[in-house]
């Protein structure tokens, strides 16, 4: 079976239903966005996230 390439774009990204926020003072922090993509019926099944303090090394 041949493995089509696909792409993908992610955009509408916000955490706490907000675009670009400074700081977030709540012990509960959600993460959204959305999904386009070349070819319909497209989902995403998996995800990473990685979030760091701008002073420290990733």
């Amino acid at each position: 079976m041949r493995k089509t390439k696909v792409l993908c774009k992610i955009y509408d990204m916000q955490c706490n239903d907000m675009v670009e926020p400074i700081g977030i003072d709540s012990p509960i922090i959600m993460f959204s966005w959305k999904l386009e993509s070349d070819i319909s019926n497209i989902y995403q099944k998996s995800w990473r996230i990685k979030v760091w303090d701008e002073d420290e090394i990733m």
